[in-house]
């Protein structure tokens, strides 16, 4: 079923990004290599133009003219998904701090009508501050 699902690109890669223009590029272009549909929601950033960043990487660029807040973002993807046929969407934070390759870890367990919450260690080094400080918050 897995395999049926990426061939018909079902599998879609969800980024939402506000103002982490220094890494989503990377991120983005690791995601693609993994899946065929990525879509890159802008949450209304204003270091760097999203769409400029991406040219050449077949991503779908989706923009917010304001912050919304993650959880919108998440949103306006999930709804362009369904718009476009998708199945299943995976999300992965702009900022560098998930490895894409981790969803290589996620395609295999995708089930209809499921919700897989990945977990992260907040004991590496790759954790931004803002992070720390909220999960112990």
């Amino acid at each position: 079923m897995v395999a049926e699902c990426r061939e018909e690109g079902l599998i879609w890669c969800a980024i939402p990004v506000h103002n982490n223009g220094a890494t989503v590029r990377e991120v983005a272009q690791k995601c693609r290599a993994l899946v065929e549909n990525v879509v890159v929601v802008d949450d209304g950033s204003t270091d760097v133009d999203l769409n400029r960043l991406m040219h050449g990487l077949r991503v779908t660029v989706l923009r917010h003219d304001r912050n919304l807040g993650k959880g919108q973002a998440i949103i306006t993807a999930s709804r362009f998904i369904e718009s476009q046929g998708g199945a299943y969407m995976i999300t992965i934070d702009a900022d560098g701090q998930h490895d894409p390759a981790d969803i290589l870890k996620i395609i295999p367990v995708l089930e209809p009508d499921s919700l897989i919450i990945g977990w992260r260690d907040f004991g590496t080094d790759n954790i931004p501050g803002k992070s720390r400080f909220g999960r112990k918050f």
